[in-house]
């Protein structure tokens, strides 16, 4: 369970979807930004609802004046339903398969309590309860931010992804978004992302030490 790195995927297909849908790579700033400098859980739930253009039967709608979805009653159509909510939901998954970056991850759930509520509902619970909670491996972790940091999405996508998020993903040495920058020498160079939740506590991050041309890339669990 990745907590809050998922944030970090979601971030990278927030800023290749803002360039594809002719926007600027921030087009989705308000809520990006918190997601991923405070990891604000609200607002990763709103980049989430406009990333993947779906709302749940049970959401607000996304612009006023637009009808949230009315759940089905009979079981046929309920599935069909759930089938193309989650389809749309995907889409973090479907970016990175795209960019073969996505081996075993599953990243189709908010981060909760959300803007959804406390707990998920409707389709994500059953989600949730049928495939699972999201997923990533300390390797798939790694080679994303691998690839963001050498430029490879950004080659791959002709969008601005790197130099989009590195201002976010930049940690200070006391960071309280950092479980690793305080034991890191002076003049580090950070960046990264948390994940914590319940007994969980996790980061993937590059590090560049102040000497040296050293560079580690890890997922450190405490």
């Amino acid at each position: 369970y990745p907590a809050s790195i998922v944030k970090l995927p979601f971030a990278i297909d927030s800023v290749i979807t803002c360039v594809e849908r002719g926007q600027p790579p921030d087009c989705q700033r308000a809520d990006l930004v918190p997601m991923v400098v405070d990891s604000d859980n609200v607002a990763t739930g709103r980049l989430v609802d406009g990333l993947t253009q779906s709302i749940d039967h049970h959401d607000a709608p996304l612009l006023p004046g637009v009808q949230a979805v009315v759940a089905p009653t009979d079981p046929v159509e309920k599935d069909a339903a759930f089938a193309t909510w989650l389809a749309a939901r995907r889409h973090t998954e479907q970016r990175l398969e795209s960019l073969g970056l996505r081996g075993g991850m599953r990243l189709f759930s908010k981060t909760y309590p959300t803007n959804s509520g406390e707990e998920p509902m409707g389709f994500e619970a059953r989600a949730r309860r049928e495939l699972g909670r999201n997923t990533m491996s300390a390797h798939d972790a790694a080679q994303l931010l691998r690839a963001l940091v050498d430029g490879d999405i950004d080659a791959a996508t002709k969008a601005p992804v790197l130099a989009t998020l590195t201002p976010l993903l930049t940690r200070a040495r006391f960071s309280l978004q950092s479980a690793l920058s305080p034991g890191e020498p002076p003049g580090t160079r950070h960046l990264g992302k948390i994940g914590s939740a319940y007994d969980t506590l996790e980061e993937v991050a590059l590090l560049d030490w102040p000497q040296g041309p050293s560079r580690e890339i890890g997922r450190a669990h405490v």
